[in-house]
């Protein structure tokens, strides 16, 4: 054991005549100050097995394993870890056990982060919405379209919108949410939807809140996977056999979970398949991108559809199991919101865009959209080649 003259003095000095060059060495008072803590947190975290300091005339000395483990520790902690987990990894970081926990842990953490992320994200898109209509001159027009994200997520609304705009002049201001908030607007939060969940499109339209529902387009919806597909579904064309073997294997699944069109469509696959769902699915509260992403995340399953799908570049170990299914034929649908409902409702410029999506100048514009070469939307009645 070394000895130093006095604590007071930078334990963390090497002695010259010392040619092994000891590593740093602090007092309680000195790692306290360089972590921000209290001397009381670290007595805690001494108490728990987490520091282990040398004892020198009844000082405590800390050397750069405390430091390292301090470091790993207030890391863990900020990303939600609690000190139990945090002792576990520590103490017993190479069992099975606490392997799997950290990975369970870490998997919700993403989620968690990734739905924060999402949730910034459309508060922003918001609010530069409401800036952009607050700076527009008083005298340009336009139209707020709720849709589905899936349609903005796959890169088709950059595409045809400014096509719009150039044959009618009109403006379209695109509100990105699931179909199942683009149905529940209030006070007039829109002039039109473009949604894909027949059952909750015929429901808008029964109570009057909708008008004139009409078929836009279609794509298909795809289940995604590990490339080494533990649940075995590759080359499925039965999307309920698929999501069964999913379950008996008990591997991740990520949902949607924002009562879009995609996960009220999964949701009844589930249900149609009489499964029970369990801790291997994650709810995430996101949109399609995001929820693709996060499925990269924790080499997950999940359904998504083609369109966003082709448009991901970071797919990494996920690739396309199952598809060809009927059931997973994705329509979508263009609705006039009512506006004895709602008098702000913009009804004539919104005919505009309606009458322009569902005829051929626009549906021209929708085929016409490729990634890579692929044609990616459909016209009604168009058997798609997938």
């Amino acid at each position: 054991m070394k000895t130093y003259d006095s604590p007071e003095r930078s334990l963390g000095a090497v002695d010259s005549s010392d040619q092994s060059a000891p590593e740093p060495v602090f007092t309680i008072r000195e790692l306290a100050r360089r972590f921000n803590l209290s001397l009381r947190a670290l007595r805690f975290y001494e108490s728990r097995g987490l520091l282990s300091p040398e004892r020198n005339n009844g000082w405590r000395l800390y050397g750069q394993k405390d430091v390292d483990r301090l470091t790993s520790i207030m890391k863990a902690k900020k990303l939600g870890f609690t000190l139990s987990e945090i002792r576990q990894m520590i103490m017993d970081e190479t069992s099975k056990q606490t392997l799997q926990i950290t990975r369970e842990k870490c998997l919700k953490q993403i989620s968690h982060l990734e739905r924060k992320l999402g949730e910034i994200k459309d508060a922003l898109a918001e609010l530069r919405a409401i800036n952009e209509l607050s700076t527009r001159p008083t005298e340009e027009r336009f139209i707020t379209v709720r849709s589905t994200t899936s349609i903005r997520d796959s890169g088709l609304f950059d595409y045809i919108l400014p096509i719009f705009k150039a044959m009618t002049g009109l403006n379209v201001q695109v509100v990105a949410v699931g179909s199942g908030q683009a149905f529940a607007i209030e006070r007039g939060g829109a002039d039109a939807l473009l949604v894909h969940d027949r059952i909750g499109e015929d429901k808008f339209v029964a109570e009057g809140f909708g008008l004139n529902r009409r078929d836009v387009m279609y794509n298909d919806f795809v289940i995604v996977g590990p490339s080494d597909d533990p649940a075995g579904i590759r080359g499925l064309k039965d999307a309920k056999v698929a999501l069964r073997q999913i379950a008996t294997a008990k591997v991740p699944f990520a949902s949607r979970g924002d009562d879009s069109g995609t996960n009220r469509l999964e949701l009844r696959l589930w249900k149609s398949a009489s499964i029970v769902l369990g801790g291997w699915y994650h709810v995430l509260g996101q949109g399609m991108r995001s929820t693709l992403n996060i499925a990269v995340a924790m080499n997950a399953y999940t359904l998504t559809d083609r369109a966003t799908w082709e448009s991901l570049k970071n797919r990494q170990n996920l690739e396309i199991l199952t598809e060809g299914d009927p059931a997973l034929v994705n329509p979508y649908a263009s609705i006039l919101v009512n506006p004895t409902k709602w008098p702000q409702v913009k009804i004539n410029e919104a005919r505009i865009w309606h009458e322009w999506l569902t005829t051929k100048p626009g549906l021209e514009a929708i085929i016409s959209y490729r990634i890579e070469g692929k044609e990616l939307y459909f016209p009604p009645g168009k058997q798609s080649t997938h």
